[in-house]
């Protein structure tokens, strides 16, 4: 296991633990969400910890983190320990993924969208959102876990090798413009990890839902330079095939059964 793949399964088998289970209608993101899965039936969400943002009754969830499939799966939902660069279904199974601040945890952010394109149907859609302008790295994202910012042009980069055509985008996340304030934010959570998350899990993320918005898209990819972070979605193009896609050695059904 790679130090930062274990990083991540530490941190947030921690965190998911004990935080409260959200909904997918919880968040901003449901407006889209909705169009994005009205009619699918074979839908994925890769990472979602305890606050997934596709339907549970028909999503299949894969996490790195046993504490979130433990509580996927007690809300009766059909989920799967499986790292993201490493998914264990067969080639273009489902017909629309989700993958929101993801793939910025992974070893390897390139072949985790290529796993993630390497699942989806052609035509399909993934809804994605991570960290942007590496610039603005700080020690927050290596705590957090973060192995990057993405500049656009790499993002986009990435993307296409996947398979994957960037329909629109909008603003995600938020970033504090005081490196003090952010500095501190940092330590507080380094030395008392879980008082910090019960304050933004019971506190914070409440208080903060009435002001959530829809994202307000733009076509293609586009973002501000102070932009925190981007939500996409994309389309995978019907004549692409991701590269580095290969045929999956492990996989499972639908149902929620390995094989």
């Amino acid at each position: 296991m790679d130090p930062l793949h274990k990083l991540n399964r530490l941190f947030y088998d921690s965190i998911w633990r004990r935080a409260t289970f959200r909904p997918p209608d919880f968040f901003a993101t449901w407006s889209v969400v909705d169009e994005v899965t009205r009619r699918g039936e074979k839908l994925l969400e890769v990472g979602p910890g305890a606050r997934p943002r596709f339907p549970l009754d028909r999503t299949v969830f894969a996490d790195s983190s046993r504490e979130a499939v433990r509580r996927l799966q007690a809300c009766g939902a059909r989920a799967f320990l499986a790292d993201a660069i490493q998914l264990p279904f067969a080639d273009e199974v489902f017909e629309a993924a989700c993958a929101i601040d993801v793939v910025e945890h992974a070893a390897e952010p390139r072949s985790a969208l290529a796993e993630i394109g390497r699942v989806l149907r052609a035509g399909g859609q993934l809804l994605v959102a991570v960290p942007i302008h590496s610039r603005q790295w700080t020690s927050f994202d290596e705590l957090v876990g973060h192995s990057v910012r993405f500049d656009l042009d790499e993002l986009l980069q990435m993307l296409a090798g996947a398979g994957l055509h960037v329909d629109r985008s909008a603003a995600f996340g938020c970033m504090p413009r005081s490196g003090k304030l952010l500095g501190a934010g940092a330590w507080v959570l380094r030395r008392f990890r879980g008082p910090a998350a019960w304050f933004e899990d019971r506190i914070v993320v409440p208080v903060l839902r009435p002001f959530q918005r829809p994202p307000r898209w733009q076509d293609g990819l586009v973002a501000a330079p102070r932009q925190a972070g981007v939500l996409c979605l994309c389309s995978k193009r019907p004549s692409a095939a991701p590269l580095g896609a290969r045929v999956a050695t492990k996989s499972a059904d639908l149902n929620g059964q390995a094989s």
